[in-house]
């Protein structure tokens, strides 16, 4: 068995629950998920979907964390966020552009700015980092409400299309 060494590219990876993910054919996103949601498997796919998935480019967790990583405590997944993400892609919102701020020769995100953000998406996106980091070679777990979610959202959307209002009484008796 060879050592695993800890990865230090940027990677880029997606919100697990981002609703743009729902028209990804299954197969495709349980293979991404095999794959420890190495993004070049759904990449392709990305580019065709519209709307579009926000994409976080970030960095494998830095040594200097790895006592952060394993606390669990919210302010330091925060803090693991806030020093990783180098990039935010497909941010329609102006509200919700990434504010950076400088200290030193690095750069990081502002906290205030991730105090905006979904602690779901913190806590999802600061995981994928720390698996990264950590050299991680578990096999990645789509979360339990994950197909549930999915099959609702699926269901919400044909249920509008289904359900159109008839413009008169008479049309629908007919």
């Amino acid at each position: 068995m060879s050592l695993k060494r800890r990865p230090t590219d940027p990677f880029k990876t997606v919100f697990i629950h981002d609703d743009a993910l729902d028209v990804l054919p299954d197969k495709l996103l349980r293979d991404w998920a095999d794959s420890d949601r190495d993004f070049d498997v759904i990449e392709a796919a990305v580019k065709a979907m519209e709307p579009k998935p926000t994409v976080f480019v970030c960095d494998p967790l830095k040594p200097m964390y790895d006592a952060l990583a394993v606390t669990g405590l919210v302010s330091d997944i925060k803090a693991i966020f806030a020093a990783h993400v180098r990039d935010i892609q497909g941010l329609d919102d102006e509200d919700l552009r990434p504010v950076f701020e400088v200290k030193g020769d690095r750069k990081y995100l502002s906290m205030e700015y991730v105090d905006k953000l979904p602690l779901s998406v913190i806590s999802d996106i600061g995981g994928a980092i720390i698996g990264k980091g950590m050299g991680n070679v578990s096999p990645f777990t789509l979360p339990a409400g994950l197909w549930q979610a999915r099959a609702r959202r699926h269901v919400k959307r044909h249920a509008v299309k289904v359900s159109t209002p008839v413009p008169s009484a008479e049309i629908a008796s007919e």
